[in-house]
């Protein structure tokens, strides 16, 4: 494909627009006993800048992927248990990285008595989204604050059709070009600096915290703060499950989306010895009828990073005595 092809509309009827060639298979995107050990992939762009290939634009944040190999790379003596620890990692590398440049803005002196005390927070944070925490609920209304102040005039000046950038993107440009035109908010007098958008984005993050979830205290932690949804397949209203609590952002290992319905399902650990082992769970039941008991029974062990061992058969006539039933499809007789 040429650069962008497959990103929007085409004319399915005009032969230009199909795919130029194959890729040598030699070319794919591989990886043979890498020195580090080991592979992994968290839906982030797969090959490096001098990849010669179009190989696609929906890429997420490199930053999962990079909590993932920093864990991996420390580890030893791997077990499962291991693994579903990682799987359950609420860091979020973004904030790592961000977090103190903005902090360092700030003049603690000149905070008001509950914004001093969000200072506070978030100087003492290690970056992880637990959900008994009161920390990530800050940063992310004031990196909302920071992200609306930067980029909305820019999105409504283009008649609001381009999706503003990420935070990730946006990290990087406020720690690599701090002068760069994208922090002159337009509709006001004079340039506003990056600092001045830091800061007026921490005030009014915080009184938005106040209107939203009142003074500072346990409606301030994030299961309270951030409740999200798990819609049903059909859209039907009432069939799925509300106002869930659970630990993560959009950017750390274990996701959750805050702004959309998206988010991680199936989450998976196997065991390749010589007994395969593997745990397993996905959010919802084991029933697909809204009367049973068992029709979202797997929902809140999900959200609280559980999983179960399956059941593995060599054969589809092999016996288990966790089995409790049994369907066999045969194809029809010809």
């Amino acid at each position: 494909r040429w650069s962008g092809q497959g990103r929007y509309i085409e004319d399915g009827r005009n032969s230009e627009y199909e795919w130029r060639d194959w890729i040598p298979r030699e070319h794919l995107p591989h990886a043979e006993n890498p020195r580090r050990g080991f592979v992994s992939s968290a839906n982030q762009y797969p090959v490096g800048k001098d990849y010669p290939y179009y190989l696609g634009g929906s890429f997420w944040s490199f930053d999962r992927g990079a909590r993932i190999n920093e864990i991996l790379s420390r580890m030893e003596n791997i077990t499962a248990d291991s693994m579903i620890a990682m799987q359950n990692d609420v860091v979020d590398k973004i904030a790592e990285k961000i977090l103190p440049y903005w902090l360092a803005q700030l003049d603690k002196s000149s905070l008001l008595a509950q914004e001093r005390r969000s200072y506070e927070l978030l100087a003492a944070w290690n970056y992880e989204f637990g959900t008994d925490l009161i920390a990530p609920t800050i940063y992310t209304y004031w990196r909302n604050e920071i992200m609306d102040m930067i980029w909305s005039d820019d999105i409504e000046a283009c008649g609001g059709v381009i999706p503003r950038p990420r935070i990730d993107v946006t990290a990087y440009l406020m720690l690599n070009e701090k002068d760069g035109r994208y922090f002159d908010v337009s509709g006001t007098p004079t340039h506003n600096e990056l600092k001045e958008i830091i800061v007026r984005a921490f005030h009014s993050a915080n009184n938005e915290l106040f209107t939203d979830l009142g003074s500072l205290g346990d409606n301030w932690q994030w299961a309270s703060a951030q409740k999200f949804s798990i819609e049903h397949l059909g859209g039907i209203p009432g069939l799925g499950r509300r106002n869930l609590s659970k630990a993560g952002n959009e950017y750390t290992i274990d996701v959750k989306h805050t702004t959309s319905l998206l988010g991680r399902s199936w989450r998976m650990v196997v065991d390749l010895g010589r007994e395969i082992r593997g745990w397993g769970i996905y959010p919802g039941g084991q029933s697909g009828n809204p009367g049973s008991r068992f029709y979202d029974g797997q929902i809140d062990d999900w959200a609280s990073g559980r999983v179960y061992e399956l059941v593995f058969l060599n054969s589809y006539d092999e016996d288990s005595e966790r089995l409790k039933g049994r369907t066999v499809l045969r194809g029809a007789d010809r």
